[in-house]
């Protein structure tokens, strides 16, 4: 787990060292900091990402993300995966190969900063 969001208890409109960083409590809602995540999923191994998408009604949809990677800094912290399954993997999908963004640094591939339209980071892992 690199991230947990339930409550609401934890701001995650950050700034992009803070998310490089990570912040918020294990115990509770928190970002565990794409540098440890880029470290984790650089190392031996296939990772699979699982992400549970749970929408205002409680209904809840997800998505897997097979041989799933999170590249280092000076790309951009670029998530990508071999291939997706599950009922959510649309939104997922669009989301291989793009770089991370944060209010900050704006480095998704349409013409406004998603991270400030959405208050808060562009990637689909995130929205979990």
């Amino acid at each position: 787990v690199f991230q947990r969001r339930f409550d609401g208890s934890v701001d995650f409109y950050r700034t992009w060292l803070e998310y490089e960083g990570g912040f918020g409590d294990l115990k509770g809602e928190f970002w565990l900091g794409n540098r440890f995540i880029s470290q984790y999923t650089s190392g031996k191994g296939n990772f699979t990402l699982k992400v549970i998408a749970v929408a205002f009604d409680l209904t809840r949809a997800f998505a897997y993300l097979y041989d799933f990677k999170v590249a280092e800094s000076s790309l951009k912290y670029m998530i990508g995966f071999s291939s997706c399954g599950g009922n959510y993997t649309n939104p997922c999908s669009i989301h291989n190969n793009q770089a991370f963004s944060t209010w900050d640094r704006d480095n998704d591939a349409v013409s406004y900063n998603c991270a400030v339209t959405f208050k808060g980071p562009d990637l689909c892992f995130i929205l979990l």
